[in-house]
């Protein structure tokens, strides 16, 4: 499989720059576990360390994600054969379980997930 220049840029992941990225050190309460669990003061985990741990991050075109070429050059470079989109989104929302709860979900919080290609 040939990758072109074009391809290999695109699914490039962002820069600590570009990205848009937070993450910290959780705190030991046992609160409800949907809260931030922010230490106090705030103990940032660099998207440095995030990159080192194997967290990389995209910004892809939510409203076009079916023909969104930056997302298909990153599962070709990547080798992901799997997409998860917006059918997991709302059948979380309309499931039986969670569809009681006031769910608002901003356009541009959608999430893709990708797993990578399993080779036997």
């Amino acid at each position: 499989m040939a990758l072109t220049a074009d391809e290999l840029a695109l699914a490039e992941p962002q820069t600590a720059e570009e990205s848009t990225l937070e993450a910290w050190h959780m705190d030991d309460s046992s609160e409800d576990q949907r809260l931030p669990h922010k230490k106090e003061p705030n103990e940032p985990c660099s998207l440095a360390k995030l990159r080192e741990l194997g967290v990389l991050s995209w910004k892809l075109d939510a409203d076009n994600c079916e023909n969104d070429p930056k997302l298909e050059a990153i599962k070709k470079v990547r080798s992901y054969s799997y997409t998860v989109s917006d059918a997991l989104l709302k059948h979380w929302q309309t499931h039986p379980q969670h569809s009681s709860r006031n769910v608002c979900v901003p356009p541009f919080a959608t999430t893709v997930g990708l797993q990578p290609s399993r080779t036997p």
